[in-house]
């Protein structure tokens, strides 16, 4: 998604944000929470824009202001030298707005160096400087940052979302994505299709396109699609094909593969994706054709 969309579900906590500015009662370090794909850093940047005074479709990202910052992981981690950069933009006063803004998104993926530098700022914060932190993992957060900023939660309303999403012809998506309405839109937009429909489709025998489809995904979040429509069909709030006459113990045996899998293509740099893949379609496959004999 390259255009800022218009969450509902966000208007409660801008309002928060809002009286709280117009109280001159907005603190100058805040941490903005919510679950992955419920938007905190498409909020961060709303509040970024509106210190500035800048209005519009504008992207923050690329917003190239005298007095903004936008500090986001460097591979996996916010690194001491992004901070300290950081602390000596901090310094002095505004030089077209009427306060200077930071965003720093992921801030849970700060090493403990860019932590420690970052509670010098904290801790003396120049007046005119708001430090915006965003992060769907607030409790990775080091306990000295979080005490020093001012949580702002995203209110997860699932009736909202299912309505915009339902608008957006992106519903259908919403439970592959953990519930997360804009991750459930991105991958509308870039045309996935559910895991369902997937599933379906290669124990119907077309592994060699579907075996194409899941390739050209990154294999985690793959995995984590199917597991997670795994745990749907085990709960019997959805059918897959296959499955109705399966044993519980091969099930399981096979939820075991898909999360062996996911811990290899996430976190070995050796992982040959495509035979691993090629693996778990087998043992799919198999799952879903009644055994004649024991298994």
């Amino acid at each position: 998604m390259t255009e800022r969309v218009c969450c509902p579900w966000h208007d409660e906590t801008k309002t928060r944000l809002k009286n709280a500015l117009t109280e001159d009662r907005l603190p100058h370090a805040l941490l903005i929470a919510g679950y992955p794909g419920w938007g905190e850093v498409q909020l961060g940047e709303w509040l970024a824009l509106t210190l500035l005074e800048c209005t519009g479709q504008q992207n923050a990202r690329e917003l190239a202001h005298p007095d903004f910052r936008w500090i986001a992981p460097d591979g996996d981690v916010i690194k001491v030298e992004q901070i300290r950069e950081l602390g000596e933009f901090t310094q002095g006063t505004a030089q077209i707005a009427n306060a200077k803004v930071a965003i720093i998104e992921d801030a849970d993926t700060m090493n403990v160096h860019a932590g420690n530098a970052l509670l010098k700022t904290l801790e003396e914060p120049p007046g005119t400087t708001y430090l915006v932190l965003t992060s769907h993992r607030p409790g990775a957060l080091a306990a000295t940052v979080r005490s020093r900023c001012q949580r702002f939660d995203i209110v997860a309303d699932a009736g909202q979302a299912h309505a915009w999403l339902e608008e957006r012809s992106a519903l259908r998506l919403m439970d592959d994505h953990g519930g997360g309405p804009l991750l459930a839109l991105a991958a509308a937009e870039s045309g996935e299709r559910p895991m369902t429909e997937i599933l379906a489709e290669l124990t119907g025998g077309k592994r060699a396109e579907v075996f194409a489809e899941l390739f050209g995904e990154a294999p985690g979040q793959m995995s984590a699609r199917w597991a997670r429509c795994l745990v749907r069909a085990a709960a019997g709030e959805i059918e897959l094909p296959g499955l109705d006459s399966c044993e519980t113990r091969r099930f399981f045996r096979f939820v075991d593969e898909l999360w062996w899998f996911h811990r290899e293509v996430t976190r070995s740099n050796s992982a040959n994706t495509r035979l691993l893949l090629e693996r778990l379609m087998t043992k799919w496959c198999s799952l879903t054709v009644q055994p004649s004999g024991r298994a």
